[in-house]
């Protein structure tokens, strides 16, 4: 939560919000771990799966997509250990 909470969109959206968002995403999630930009696929797939599950949060979701999509960012590495975890 610490790592998404200062970053893009997803700082606009409440910490519950956003915790559901990740859990639902992780979840979702169909390798244990993904090191994006490779993988990429694996990421939408998740993002179309937890939007598909949780319509509600579409809005966060898509922010977080932002988020992991952009590799010159730390964001996917941090997914990649999230996942891990």
């Amino acid at each position: 939560m610490r790592e998404v909470r200062g970053a893009g969109d997803a700082a606009e959206h409440p910490d519950a919000e956003v915790a559901d968002a990740l859990a639902e995403l992780l979840a979702c999630f169909p390798v244990y771990r993904s090191y994006l930009p490779f993988g990429i696929e694996h990421l939408e797939r998740a993002l179309a799966d937890a939007e598909r599950r949780r319509p509600e949060l579409a809005g966060v979701l898509h922010a977080l997509g932002r988020l992991l999509r952009d590799p010159p960012t730390r964001w996917p590495g941090v997914f990649s250990r999230l996942r891990a975890w």
